[in-house]
């Protein structure tokens, strides 16, 4: 007689950045295993691609991973592990100043998300248009990912082609311009006044993030703040 097949739980999880809701299961042996084998490679795109694609193991409503906000995918695979493991993840960090390694308890249902004062993703340029901008995908982060810095990009045009992945549609009051390829998107920002361009990088640089705060007096009796962010920050 064939083994039985084990149910597992499923938990429903609203996405801090899209709102959109899903449902999810934990980790299995399997996911443990694609993570285990990413983390033995040390190498920053391969734990990208086995965050997706644990991701896309534990989903069990229908969602494409691939048009998820960063930040979404990064929350949801945070709540996966807490709902899988336990919602507890052990950092150690060594003080600068005392020279001394401290171990610390986090725990992820703890972990903030900053939403910067004056973040926008739309503003004007020239007389009549308005710009929307969009959070980087997960598409957009492989897209990024593939792109080749020796294949005769500066510096200047590869900041150019991140950019224009955020460029969602530029409208007025009559149309809206939102079918474009990434050659005209290019084009388009190199027409902008530098005033308007740097628009765009506020809102690069004000995105929201998630965050937690760990506090602590080292042997010197200095008061210390240790800031962390981003996955890399709560699971290396």
């Amino acid at each position: 007689m064939a083994l039985p097949k084990l149910d597992t739980p499923v938990f429903n999880l609203k996405l801090p950045i899209s709102g959109n809701e899903i449902k999810y299961r934990p980790f299995l042996v399997k996911e443990e295993k694609i993570l285990l084998v990413a983390k033995e490679a040390s190498n920053r795109d391969n734990n990208v691609d086995a965050i997706i694609q644990v991701v896309n193991n534990c989903i069990v409503s229908d969602h494409n991973v691939d048009t998820w906000p960063v930040l979404d995918l990064e929350y949801a695979f945070i709540k996966m592990r807490a709902a899988s493991v336990n919602n507890e993840v052990e950092v150690t960090y060594k003080d600068n100043d005392d020279k001394k390694s401290r171990d610390f308890v986090v725990d992820v249902n703890d972990i903030k998300i900053v939403r910067p004062e004056g973040h926008t993703n739309k503003f004007k340029v020239g007389n009549n248009y308005t710009v929307k901008l969009k959070y980087p995908t997960v598409k957009d982060l492989r897209y990024i990912s593939d792109i080749d810095p020796d294949e005769n990009n500066s510096i200047s045009d590869l900041s150019l082609r991140v950019v224009a992945q955020s460029l969602h549609s530029v409208y007025d009051d009559t149309t809206v311009y939102d079918d474009f390829t990434e050659e005209e998107a290019i084009e388009f920002l190199q027409g902008l006044q530098q005033n308007e361009f740097e628009k765009i990088n506020n809102f690069m640089t004000t995105m929201p993030y998630y965050e937690h705060v760990i506090e602590y007096e080292n042997d010197n009796g200095k008061k210390r703040l240790i800031r962390m962010r981003g996955i890399q920050d709560f699971f290396t």
